[in-house]
């Protein structure tokens, strides 16, 4: 498993496809940034956190400077755009 795969127990976030393919669009750009329900932070070691915006009861999902250069390569490649009309899921 990854860094942070806890299989069954992995948090769980839920995003509007419109709010999470923006967010994709965004990185694409090289102009990340938190997008309506994607709440997204960057942090000095080259990181990022991720959580939705109105849902105070969220977890929040942190990733490390590898991570997020594995995870921009992929959103760059097409990978992480959504294609649920009624969500994206990201655990």
């Amino acid at each position: 498993m990854g860094k942070h795969e806890l299989g069954a127990a992995s948090p769980t976030l839920f995003f509007p496809n419109a709010h999470w393919d923006k967010f994709c669009s965004s990185i694409a750009r090289g102009k990340p940034g938190s997008v309506g329900e994607v709440a997204a932070v960057f942090t000095s070691d080259g990181g990022f956190t991720l959580t939705e915006a109105s849902n105070d009861a969220a977890p929040t999902i942190a990733y490390d400077r590898d991570e997020w250069d594995a995870f921009r390569l992929g959103v760059e490649a097409g990978e992480l755009r959504s294609e649920n009309p009624r969500g994206v899921l990201v655990s």
